[in-house]
């Protein structure tokens, strides 16, 4: 797992560089370095600093935690848990401490969760794409960036005949994470193939039984049985080939990891495409609903399978011809490949959406994948609202 080791250092303080003091502000504390613009914030070794006058200024070294937003703060919110000794505990969104949720062995918390509970590498987005490329996505720090992995070897058989009228080998469809660290990724023959996400070439297939309680096609999620819990189920929404073929909107299951038994839970609420889903060490799942005409993404009633709380989103500018969907300290990465109406080009991006503000961001405009599933354990960093 990654570890994080916070850095205090002794900053020397250089009087104001300008030679003018700004009132209410100490002189002392103005380094020489430049900035812009006047307002702007940054963490730098434990150290808050703000941009007054054209120069960084030094607001506090932090004994904790520095938070770009909040300054000196007892815990990141982003992250969504921390360590209180040996307890893992939320952290609320002012950044001070919150309940208990864990507790691990001695010495056993680490960023935020229990040390053995999670696969290496489980607090990383996963992602296959079209053409059986699989990669890891890192969110943290805004680093944004995809590294491949391999490429997948999995012995598919045909399509369903309701996707591709049983022609051709089956391709990915949808994929989500285990805290094992290992992937589940479905196929448009209807199996799922387990995928070691430090060992993609170890392809084996999983004890899912296709068609199922009618479920042949799905997306699929990972979702914590209780806040901070070990326990999880893996929640797909979809239905049989053919429905999927023709946009239905499908219904919601849970399948017992253990067993690969599903349970059907209910019907989604309609929409214009099929859902994606992602899931939360908070007991929470969540789905994109992608559209020509509109889009959103909702909390869905784990029970029902109706939506529980919705956030409407701008439609893509053409047609969708594949969309992945994944959740990250309470924000939503959307993968979309779209068509261009004009020329007929495909364009793949990444969107960013936070549940917060309500705002969405391209902040990959363009990338070279056709991603069709993405996955992130119950592990990833989590706000419980």
């Amino acid at each position: 797992m990654r570890r994080f080791w916070l850095l205090l250092s002794v900053f020397v303080l250089v009087g104001c560089p300008t030679g003018e003091e700004i009132i209410g502000l100490d002189p002392a504390r103005f380094t020489d370095v430049e900035c812009a613009p006047v307002g702007d914030s940054r963490c730098l070794e434990g150290m808050f600093q703000t941009c007054e006058g054209g120069y960084w200024y030094n607001q506090e070294l932090c004994g904790s935690v520095c938070s770009l937003d909040l300054g000196c703060v007892a815990c990141e919110p982003l992250m969504g848990r921390a360590c209180d000794g040996d307890n893992v505990v939320g952290c609320n969104p002012d950044g001070t401490l919150g309940s208990i949720q864990q507790t691990c062995g001695l010495g056993g918390c680490v960023l935020g969760q229990c040390e053995d509970d999670c696969g290496e590498g489980t607090d990383l987005i996963y992602v296959v794409d079209r053409d059986d490329r699989f990669l890891s996505f890192d969110p943290w720090e805004d680093a944004f960036t995809f590294t491949e992995l391999g490429t997948l070897g999995c012995p598919a058989g045909n399509q369903l005949a309701g996707w591709g009228g049983g022609v051709g080998q089956g391709t990915p469809f949808s994929m989500s994470l285990d805290r094992n660290g290992v992937a589940w990724v479905l196929y448009t023959s209807g199996e799922i193939f387990h995928v070691p996400i430090n060992n993609v070439d170890n392809c084996q297939p999983s004890p899912w039984v296709s068609g199922s309680e009618g479920f042949e096609l799905f997306g699929m999620g990972f979702v914590s049985d209780e806040i901070g819990g070990e326990a999880e189920t893996l929640y797909i929404a979809g239905g049989t080939a053919t429905a999927m073929s023709q946009h239905l909107t499908g219904r919601l299951g849970a399948i017992d990891p253990e067993t690969a038994q599903v349970s059907p839970v209910g019907s989604l609420t309609p929409s214009e495409l099929g859902p994606e889903l992602t899931g939360t060490g908070a007991a929470e799942s969540f789905a994109y609903f992608p559209g020509v005409a509109s889009s959103m993404i909702a909390r869905i009633d784990k029970f029902t399978g109706l939506n529980a709380e919705e956030w409407a989103i701008e439609p893509l500018d053409g047609q969708l011809r594949a969309w992945a969907f994944a959740h990250w300290g309470d924000r939503f990465y959307i993968f979309v490949t779209w068509q261009d109406p004009f020329d007929g080009s495909q364009i793949s991006q990444v969107h960013r959406f936070d549940r917060i503000t309500g705002d969405v961001e391209i902040i990959i405009p363009s990338h070279n994948y056709r991603i069709v599933g993405a996955g992130v354990s119950t592990c990833a960093p989590f706000v419980f609202q």
